[in-house]
């Protein structure tokens, strides 16, 4: 496995909201679960949708169309927000928690795999398998804001507890060379 580390963005870019800001390291995966524990979410890759389970009674609380192929999300720090890798559509779909629907998509690179939030909830890093990059996103703006090249296959992604540094794996290479940006995204 390849893995590279990105510096994250360490400075609060809106100082009047208040957000909450999560402490512990996290990485996407196609399933999730709340800080509670009382609730699960999983992407169905089979019939492009996300259900939302509640995990004490195990019964589908909703259940989500979202574009083709989700392959990985993650929550947003607050929990308001779930976050959906869609790779054949390359773009990431936004749920509403509180509205259990989709309600904004971003596009990305080529085949969206991996994603997770900044540990403020402002930025949203994507993996982009085809591409080869990872998008970084202003998730105020909802926009792309730059994309890193990080080499073949990038999957999964995952996110220091402290926010500084990104692991970004790729398959099927036998190296661990970590990459070390100067300037933070």
């Amino acid at each position: 496995l390849l893995f590279v580390l990105i510096g994250c963005q360490a400075n609060p870019v809106f100082e009047t909201e208040k957000r909450i800001v999560r402490q512990e390291a996290v990485h996407s995966d196609n399933i999730a679960i709340n800080r509670k524990g009382d609730t699960l979410y999983t992407a169905n890759i089979d019939v492009n949708t996300v259900t939302i389970i509640d995990a004490k009674t195990r019964k589908k609380k909703a259940e989500i169309s979202v574009g083709k192929e989700p392959r990985q999300l993650t929550l947003s720090p607050d929990e308001q927000f779930l976050y959906v890798s869609c790779m054949h559509d390359d773009r990431v779909d936004i749920i509403s928690l509180k509205e259990k629907k989709v309600v904004d998509h971003i596009k990305t690179g080529i085949e969206p795999f991996g994603l997770v939030t900044s540990q403020d909830g402002k930025t949203l890093y994507v993996a982009n398998y085809r591409s080869g990059t990872v998008s970084v996103v202003d998730l105020e703006k909802r926009k792309v804001r730059k994309e890193i090249r990080v080499g073949d296959r990038p999957r999964t992604v995952a996110i220091a507890a402290d926010g500084k540094k990104l692991y970004v794996p790729h398959l099927l290479t036998n190296i661990d060379t970590p990459i070390q940006f100067e300037e933070t995204v």
